[in-house]
């Protein structure tokens, strides 16, 4: 058989249509986005937010480990409390205690 007609088989024919079905897909990802992000703003920017602390957590972790400094759940959620406490404005002052 040669190699041109190999290409030109059903198999091919079908896997060239799923490879165009997903490069559609994926070209509507950033619009899709947009919408979402315009139909629930409150809820995408907490999710962001998540998403943020959760990367925040991970690099932090990752950073004690490197330093060879002793990683507990205690200490880190400690950290955590602290820079959240630390951060709030003098208004709530009542919460930083």
């Amino acid at each position: 058989m040669k190699p041109v007609q190999r290409m030109g088989s059903p198999a091919n024919g079908r896997t060239s249509n799923r490879v165009e079905s997903i490069q559609q897909r994926v070209a509507q990802v950033p619009q899709q986005m947009t919408e979402c992000v315009e139909e629930r703003p409150l809820a995408s920017v907490c999710a962001a937010f998540g998403v943020g602390l959760i990367a925040g957590v991970g690099l932090v972790a990752l950073y004690c480990q490197t330093q060879h400094q002793p990683t507990t759940y205690e200490s880190l959620t400690q950290r955590i409390a602290d820079a959240i406490r630390n951060s709030l404005p003098q208004q709530l002052s009542s919460f930083r205690s």
